[in-house]
């Protein structure tokens, strides 16, 4: 039985605080600043920059300040991802340093019950998907790096987030390898035979966790792959394991109005709460992906 949404403020505690500390233990440099975390990469990498800041109390200046040298210092772009429910005096802190809008991003939750777990299956309305040679989806666990799917996670999952398609750099596989070696991480491959057309990766509320949330991130679908039910169907999976974890509350983080939002609001997710990405800008300032 599915059970009553959380207040949007609840999911923001949640989900913000399980971001920082997924932050603070993936990334290869980080600092804690302002209840949250600052993330530090090579030069590029969506892990430059703040999150779960503000939420408990007023940001003072000399807080601001740090998080601006702390990335300027590396040439890097400083980045914050901020909540609605953030002190005020954050907002206004960022607007006196130049910082500007960079994007929004929806974050989608749904609350399960443990009896999702053997159920899920149910979700998938539209059928298992099948290819035209009539061969079933398989969802494939990449357990850790050293896994021979691993490559093919790292390489498919990257596809959705990327302008355009690039190799891979070597900060980028080791904070892959980062995410799938973490305790609480796991990865899957979907394949038609022993052709990857598809990842995803989900955070589950294991040993260490701050509350009983998951996460569902990742998920890029190959393109002559997609329009097949293959994303409702790992988000459908993964929830199953978030069921059989623990979570009582699964999120998504998406970018406003593309197909990874709409495949989770025909699964009950609905939209708990919008943040947005500041950013200031710079001579010499490289900015994150």
């Amino acid at each position: 039985m599915k059970q009553s949404p959380s207040p949007p403020v609840d999911v923001a505690r949640l989900e913000e605080r399980r971001e920082a500390q997924a932050i603070a233990e993936i990334a290869p440099n980080h600092e804690p600043i302002m209840g949250g975390v600052m993330g530090l990469g090579e030069p590029g990498s969506w892990i430059n920059q703040a999150v779960g800041i503000g939420l408990d109390g007023p940001a003072t200046e000399t807080e601001l300040d740090r998080l601006v040298a702390y990335y300027t210092e590396h040439n890097i772009e400083p980045r914050v991802e901020i909540c609605p429910f953030v002190d005020e005096s954050l907002l206004k802190g960022l607007e006196s340093r130049g910082f500007m809008l960079r994007e929004f991003a929806n974050i989608l939750a749904r609350p399960i019950g443990p009896d999702l777990a053997d159920n899920w299956r149910s979700l998938v309305v539209q059928g298992w998907p099948v290819d035209e040679a009539g061969r079933e989806l398989r969802i494939v666990p990449v357990s850790s790096s050293a896994d021979a799917h691993f490559m093919s996670f790292a390489e498919v999952s990257m596809k959705g987030f990327l302008p355009e398609p690039k190799p891979l750099t070597q900060g980028e596989i080791q904070l892959g390898r980062n995410i799938i070696d973490h305790q609480r991480s796991e990865g899957y491959v979907a394949l038609f035979g022993d052709e990857v057309v598809a990842a995803a990766g989900a955070e589950y509320p294991l040993a260490g966790s701050i509350g009983p949330v998951a996460s569902l991130f990742g998920t890029t679908v190959l393109e002559p792959f997609r329009r097949r039910g293959i994303q409702q169907t790992l988000i459908a999976h993964r929830m199953g394991l978030a069921a059989k974890h623990g979570a009582e509350l699964v999120t998504i983080g998406s970018r406003p109005g593309i197909p990874t939002e709409r495949n989770a609001m025909r699964l009950g997710f609905s939209l708990a709460y919008t943040k947005v990405a500041l950013a200031k800008p710079g001579p010499g300032l490289t900015p994150s992906r």
